[in-house]
C-alpha cells in the first residue's frame, strides 16, 4: 500500500490525498512474496539516481523467518507509478496489471 499526503505542510494531522493497495507478485524465485521478520523488513527512500520515491521490501521466498534470516531479494516498488496504475476499485490496483512488466517492481538479487 502506498499513501499520499498533501505536497504542503500546514498544522493538524494532514488529510489522506489518495491512496493504493496492491498484492506482490511472486518472487523471482517463484515463491509467493513474504515481507521478512522483525527488524521490520519495509521502508522508502527517494532515490539519487532519479530522485523517485520507492518503497523497499525485503522477499525472503522459501527461507524460513527467523532472527538473522537473510533475504533473497529486495522489491523495489516506485511508489507514484503505483498510485498512478489502472484501479479495479476506488483504491485497489487492478489485478491485471503486471506490476513487474509495467516497471512499478523491480526484484533485486541480494546474494
Amino acid at each position: 500500500m502506498v499513501a499520499q499526503l498533501p505536497s504542503t505542510g500546514g498544522s493538524g494531522t494532514p488529510a489522506l490525498v489518495d491512496y493504493a493497495v496492491a498484492v506482490l507478485p511472486n518472487g523471482p524465485d517463484g515463491y509467493p512474496f513474504s515481507v521478512g521478520c522483525d527488524p521490520h523488513s519495509v521502508t522508502a527512500y527517494v532515490s539519487p539516481m532519479n530522485g523517485r520515491a520507492l518503497g523497499v521490501m525485503a522477499h525472503y521466498g522459501s527461507g524460513v523467518c527467523y532472527a538473522g534470516a537473510i533475504p533473497q531479494y529486495l522489491a523495489l516498488i516506485d511508489l507514484a507509478w503505483l498510485l498512478a496504475a489502472p484501479r479495479s476499485g476506488p483504491n485497489t490496483v487492478d489485478p491485471s496489471i503486471d506490476l513487474v512488466g509495467s516497471g512499478i517492481v523491480k526484484f533485486v538479487q541480494v546474494q
